[in-house]
């Protein structure tokens, strides 16, 4: 299997802005949130958006 590193400015992205800077789709990542494969940050009221938002 491969793996493909992608650098983030930021530690936490919102959704849209993972999808901008890995060339994935929404449906893409989501899915893999699902699986697991990328991780996300529970969240903690509506002042803070994790990956998952």
């Amino acid at each position: 299997m491969t793996q493909i590193a992608i650098h983030f400015d930021s530690a936490v992205v919102g959704v849209d802005r993972f999808c901008e800077l890995s060339g994935m789709t929404k449906a893409t990542v989501r899915r893999r949130i699902e699986k697991g494969r990328i991780p996300v940050l529970p969240k903690q009221g509506n002042a803070q958006r994790g990956l998952a938002g």
